[in-house]
């Protein structure tokens, strides 16, 4: 699993206040922090960064937070997206979360201890879950790798069988008798003129001693 240092969570609001609050509370976390006071400028942060969270306020001018959070879906969903927000449109947000839009909604006055917990949270399932595709996409280039290989295996067979008649026809057309003695010293094939010379049978069992 990623450091915390390596992690980056961009916070959204409109208010300097709460920015400047966010940055007091959590100045000793050891993730990065970025922060915005409205979406077109979060985004440009968001395009310029490796954001793994994104914390917004609901409720902002030209831009809301629910809107901010579903184009940021749209370019990584991969990032963690919550909802910061005083306002009562739980139906709304609630809607969002049961879509995916939104990991956790956070109930504005923010409680520090809390929202460090949900802040956690939200980054160990962003973790794990790239640490996840991260192993599928592993997987899926060792399969292919081993489709590929057995691929060539099967090509390397293929010719070793074309190989293997063209040399037993190549010998049973020798006038010459030819063998093939394994390391135990028996027979393992023996060509037409070699069953001429030396009396074979050719429906005996070629896995026989040469001497």
């Amino acid at each position: 699993m990623k450091e915390r240092s390596e992690l980056t969570i961009l916070f959204v609001d409109d208010e300097q206040d709460i920015l400047n609050s966010m940055k007091r509370f959590l100045r000793r976390e050891p993730y990065r922090k970025l922060f915005a006071e409205n979406g077109m400028k979060a985004l440009e942060l968001f395009a310029g960064n490796d954001i793994s969270a994104i914390v917004s306020d609901l409720r902002m001018p030209e831009m809301n937070g629910l809107a901010l959070i579903s184009e940021v879906k749209k370019r990584n969903p991969d990032a963690m997206r919550l909802i910061l927000s005083g306002t009562q449109d739980f139906d709304q947000i609630i809607d969002s979360i049961n879509k995916g839009e939104v990991f956790r909604f956070i109930p504005k006055p923010v409680d520090p201890e809390s929202f460090r917990t949900i802040l956690n949270d939200a980054l160990d399932y962003h973790c794990l879950k790239t640490e996840r595709e991260e192993l599928f996409n592993e997987l899926s280039i060792k399969n292919t790798e081993l489709t590929h290989a057995n691929e060539a295996l099967n090509l390397m067979a293929q010719e070793l069988q074309r190989s293997e008649e063209k040399f037993r026809s190549m010998t049973d057309a020798a006038q010459d008798a030819v063998f093939m003695i394994n390391h135990e010293g028996r027979i393992v094939y023996r060509n037409n003129a070699a069953e001429l010379v030396f009396g074979f049978n050719r429906h005996e069992n070629h896995d026989q001693r040469f001497l």
